[in-house]
């Protein structure tokens, strides 16, 4: 066989064995402070005449790392002045996927709501009604923080790491974030146990319930919903106890007490590991409620007395599960 042949073909084979390392992909990072995002579609109308039809078209947009399952929204009108035509409801349901590393955007869902105007009273000229969209769901934070575990009592010893306060309000993905966690070493018996005091609060523009109360956040049945948020730490492979571990965020910011149960360090015979750092996992569990104000300017026409003679026309609502964004997609904070 011809040696420039044989040559050849090992180096190919050599490409196909060693080949180049993969470039790898850019990193997702769960950053930011929000959850749904709710915005008025531009296709939307509020300036209406009486007795004619108008459509509002909302976009909702998951804008943080926690899929949303079987979110509820509730509409609040004035039924005498606005009435819902065509598939319109005033209550329903709606899921969508967080960002993640497989969709970075988040998901995208489009609810459109029609309605014909009715009489206004004889004395006026033009009214302003509102139009109210509470969406009410579940959400979760999760936030891990990488903190230092120093089980050295030689002062003079050399470190890798320092227990300082470790910020986290570039947010993680959710409305509710841990703000800041102080580490500290709690000695016992020659050794350290891990206790973490974890500042919690509510960064995005809504409001917090309890997951129980969303029911009673977005109008269905009586009471009123608690706002209650669950904590849960984990450290390394230990599930830390955190007290108290329902925290209420209705008086701003508060601070929860995670303590390990790990002894670090040279008790009972064990050697010294030395400092480093490890991450710290915050799970919160909560509800969440956003909500949009889009009041209705109705203005009657000249001589125009009442709806009486007014042909109704059906055009049905959409809802819509498009992935075309269009240019302006995502919205910007």
């Amino acid at each position: 066989m011809n040696k420039f042949v044989i040559a050849l073909s090992l180096f190919l084979v050599g490409c196909q064995l060693g080949g180049t390392t993969p470039t790898p992909g850019p990193q997702f990072y769960a950053t930011g402070t929000q959850g749904l995002d709710v915005r008025v579609n531009t296709l939307s109308n509020n300036q209406l005449f009486m007795c004619e039809e108008g459509e509002v078209l909302l976009d909702l947009h998951n804008l943080g790392t926690s899929d949303i399952a079987q979110g509820i929204y509730t509409l609040t009108i004035e039924d005498q002045i606005l009435k819902p035509v065509g598939k319109t409801k005033k209550q329903g349901s709606y899921s969508l996927e967080g960002r993640s590393a497989v969709n970075p955007v988040g998901g995208y869902t489009q609810l459109g709501f029609r309605f014909k105007t009715n009489n206004l009273p004889a004395q006026l000229e033009t009214y302003q009604t509102p139009f109210i969209f509470n969406a009410c769901y579940p959400y979760a934070t999760s936030a891990n923080i990488p903190v230092c575990i120093d089980p050295t009592r030689d002062p003079q010893a050399a470190r890798s790491c320092k227990t300082t306060p470790v910020s986290g309000k570039g947010g993680q993905g959710a409305p509710v974030l841990v703000t800041l966690v102080e580490p500290l070493m709690v000695v016992q018996d020659n050794a350290v146990l891990p206790t973490f005091i974890v500042h919690i609060a509510n960064a995005g523009k809504g409001r917090v319930v309890s997951t129980d109360s969303l029911g009673f956040a977005c109008g269905n049945g009586g009471g009123t919903p608690s706002s209650k948020v669950r904590v849960m730490a984990q450290l390394q492979d230990e599930q830390l106890k955190c007290l108290p571990e329902m925290v209420d965020l209705r008086q701003g910011e508060t601070k929860v007490t995670c303590m390990s149960n790990t002894y670090f360090g040279a008790a009972e015979g064990r050697a010294n590991q030395g400092t480093f750092t490890t991450p710290l996992t915050v799970q919160l569990e909560y509800g969440y409620v956003t909500t949009l104000f889009y009041p209705f300017t109705i203005t009657r026409l000249a001589h125009q007395e009442d709806c009486s003679s007014t042909q109704e026309t059906y055009t049905p609502s959409t809802v819509s599960t498009s992935t075309d964004r269009g240019i302006n997609w995502p919205p910007r904070s």
